[in-house]
């Protein structure tokens, strides 16, 4: 049985796990959920939040657990999975990307996304709002969301999500990330691609997978959410990751 820690992706929260958490526990498994900073409760000004703050939290998570976990990060939760794997590869029985960002070496998570040269359509006009005084991206609309998220969830699971995602802290997308062969590069490594997503279409994920060796890559036909909308077959990959 294996120790799963389980990041949320930007926007969202440790409550986007249940469901798979649920599944993993039931297994014999033991799964770990977390909010990152910024989320509800957190009263540390977004301005003020970095990168090293979410790498921080994940890492203190790990750290707490009696053996090496299996870390999955989904979306942008690949900038906190990868800096935590920098900093104690030890703890990390293997990584697991959930169409997810992976940072090149040196960037920061959005600047990953531009160096693709691949456009994602979050960051289409209207995707994401910046509010530079708060120092949060906030998310244009619930029709944008269903759609570019949520597609193939229920309008339940779609409305919960609506009204539970709150603005993302913009520095920690920003901030570069840098990353060593000896210490992110020994830890295995899976990307599960999610092959209806709208939010990193699966060119961008494809790409993504250029920035690091990974030993082994799944498929979903799904959207950018499988903990909502296909929870079974999101379940039967994690646990091949382990």
């Amino acid at each position: 049985m294996s120790t799963y820690v389980l990041v949320h992706g930007a926007w969202h929260g440790s409550w986007c796990w249940n469901r798979i958490a649920s599944l993993l526990q039931q297994a014999g498994h033991n799964a770990i959920t977390l909010d990152l900073p910024g989320r509800a409760g957190d009263t540390k000004p977004h301005t003020q939040i970095t990168l090293d703050d979410y790498v921080s939290k994940v890492t203190q998570v790990i750290r707490l657990q009696s053996e090496p976990v299996v870390l999955v990060g989904h979306s942008m939760g690949g900038g906190s999975i990868s800096g935590a794997a920098e900093v104690c590869p030890e703890r990390i029985r293997s990584l697991v990307y959930l169409t997810a960002v992976v940072p090149v070496n040196g960037l920061g998570g959005m600047p990953s996304f531009q160096s693709h040269g691949i456009a994602n359509e979050l960051m289409v006009p209207g995707g994401v709002e910046i509010d530079d005084v708060a120092g949060s991206l906030k998310l244009a609309s619930a029709a944008m969301l269903q759609d570019l998220f949520y597609g193939q969830c229920s309008e339940r699971d779609a409305a919960l999500a609506y009204a539970s995602v709150v603005p993302e802290p913009w520095p920690p997308a920003m901030q570069p990330v840098h990353l060593s062969a000896e210490r992110f590069g020994r830890v295995p490594k899976t990307y599960i691609e999610c092959l209806r997503d709208r939010a990193i279409p699966i060119a961008l994920q494809r790409a993504f997978q250029s920035s690091a060796s990974f030993d082994n890559v799944l498929s979903i036909e799904t959207d950018h959410s499988p903990f909502f909308s296909t929870p079974k077959q999101l379940f039967d990959a994690l646990i091949a990751c382990q």
